[in-house]
C-alpha cells in the first residue's frame, strides 16, 4: 500500500468456536461487517467505506481513501455483527511505502553546492548525501555550460535581421497596443505609449481578446513589428487557438526594443563580451567541473566535519569537547573552538557533590 493514496484492504470472516462449523468461511455477511483502521498507533477511525464488497469464499474487501492511508503503519480491526463470526485483516497492518514507489519516481533532495567564488574551492560543501552530491552538481553545471554554449554558437550564426532582435537587445518600458479585427486581420488603431523609432521588434508579445465574439478571454504569445511607416505587423502562430473574427478588439503587451541598427551596434560593441562568454563556457567552466568531480582530501574532510548529524548539531562540533579546551561554571558546560577562545556550544549539566573536575585544556 502507497502511503497518502487510496487503496483496497482485503478482510478474512470465518465461524468462531461458538459457530456450527468454526472456522468455515462466512460469505454474505457483507452489510454486516464493518472496520476501523489506526495509524501510526494512533485512535480508531472508522473505515469511510462502512461496508466492504464481498469477493469469494469469505474474502471481502474495503476501499481505502487517501487520507485512511497516509501514515507509515496502518492497522485495519474488521469486526462483524453477525454473531459467532470472527474478521480478519489479510493482512493486519502494513507498512506503507512512498507514494509513486509503484512508478520509481521517488522524489529526494539529494545535495547543494556553494559557489567557488574565490576560484580556491574552499567554498564548497555537502549535504547529508555526501560525495554523490558533488557528482550531481556537477553534472548539472556541464548540463548548463552545454546549454550556454549551443545558444552562444547558434546565436551568432544568424544574420542580422528580426532573428538577430533576439540578440543581446536592450528591453525598453513595456508598451500596450490596442487595436481591433478587421476582415479576420489584426490592425492597430492607437499607441498608448509613444513609439518613435522604426524597425522595431518587440520582445515577449502577448495578444489577448477583450471583447466581441466568443474569443473574448483567449490570448496567446504572437511576434510583433513595428515598420517605417509606424504600422504593426503581427505574426499569428500556427497553433493560435482561433480564428480573429471582424470586430474583435484585442490589446496586446510587449516589450519595446532597439532596432536592427542599435542591435548591430550593440553586437560590436560587446564583442570582448561574446568572446569572454565563449573562453568561460569552453575552458573555465569545464576546469571547476573537473575540480568537483575529483575533490581533494581537504575538500572530503571539510564535508565529514560539517555534516549535520541532526538539529544543527555537527561531527566537528562533537569532537570538539574531546579534543579542545571546555570549562564547566554554575552548572553550564562551555566548549570552546582551537584557539580556546571561541565559543562553539554550551549545554546545561547536573553536578554532583564532591566532584573536582571543572575544566580542560588540552595543549
Amino acid at each position: 500500500m502507497e502511503k497518502n493514496t487510496a487503496g483496497k484492504w482485503v478482510v478474512f470472516a470465518f465461524g468462531d468456536e461458538g459457530h456450527a462449523n468454526p472456522g468455515e468461511p462466512i460469505t454474505g455477511d457483507a452489510a454486516n461487517i464493518t472496520a476501523n483502521v489506526r495509524i501510526d498507533g494512533g485512535a480508531a477511525n472508522a473505515v469511510d467505506d462502512t461496508n466492504p464488497t464481498e469477493l469469494e469464499g469469505g474474502y471481502y474487501v474495503f476501499d481505502i481513501t487517501a487520507a485512511e492511508a497516509n501514515g507509515d503503519n496502518i492497522l485495519i480491526c474488521p469486526q462483524s455483527a453477525t454473531a459467532n463470526v470472527n474478521v480478519i485483516g489479510v493482512p493486519g497492518a502494513v507498512w506503507t511505502r512512498p507514494a509513486n514507489f509503484n512508478d520509481l519516481s521517488i522524489t529526494a533532495t539529494t545535495g547543494r553546492m556553494v559557489v567557488d567564488t574565490n576560484n580556491d574551492k574552499a567554498g564548497y560543501s555537502l549535504s547529508s548525501t555526501g560525495l554523490d552530491a558533488i557528482t550531481q552538481a556537477a553534472t548539472g553545471m556541464i548540463e548548463i555550460a552545454k546549454a550556454v554554449w549551443d545558444r552562444v554558437i547558434s546565436k551568432a550564426n544568424h544574420d542580422i535581421g528580426q532573428s538577430a532582435g533576439k540578440i543581446l537587445r536592450q528591453s525598453g518600458d513595456l508598451v500596450q497596443i490596442d487595436g481591433a479585427v478587421s476582415d479576420a486581420t489584426p490592425s492597430k488603431t492607437n499607441f498608448d505609449t509613444n513609439l518613435t523609432q522604426a524597425d522595431t521588434y518587440f520582445d515577449d508579445a502577448v495578444m489577448i481578446f477583450t471583447n466581441g465574439s466568443a474569443n473574448a478571454g483567449i490570448g496567446k504569445p504572437i511576434k510583433a513589428y513595428l515598420n517605417a511607416n509606424g504600422n504593426c505587423t503581427f505574426d499569428l502562430p500556427d497553433d493560435w487557438p482561433v480564428t480573429p473574427v471582424n470586430g474583435d478588439d484585442f490589446v496586446i503587451y510587449a516589450h519595446h526594443v532597439h532596432p536592427v541598427s542599435q542591435i548591430t551596434a550593440d553586437i560590436d560593441a560587446n564583442s570582448a563580451q561574446l568572446a569572454a562568454i565563449v573562453e568561460d563556457t569552453g575552458t573555465t567552466i569545464p576546469n571547476q567541473i573537473a575540480a568537483l568531480n575529483d575533490p581533494t582530501a581537504a575538500a572530503i574532510a571539510a564535508a565529514v566535519a560539517s555534516y549535520d548529524m541532526g538539529n544543527g548539531r555537527t561531527i566537528e562540533e562533537s569532537l570538539a569537547f574531546l579534543r579542545n579546551r571546555w570549562t564547566l561554571s554554575g552548572g553550564m558546560l562551555t566548549v570552546y573552538g582551537t584557539d580556546d577562545t571561541t565559543v562553539l556550544w554550551t549545554s546545561a549539566v547536573t553536578q554532583t557533590a564532591g566532584d573536582p573536575v571543572s575544566a580542560s585544556d588540552p595543549a
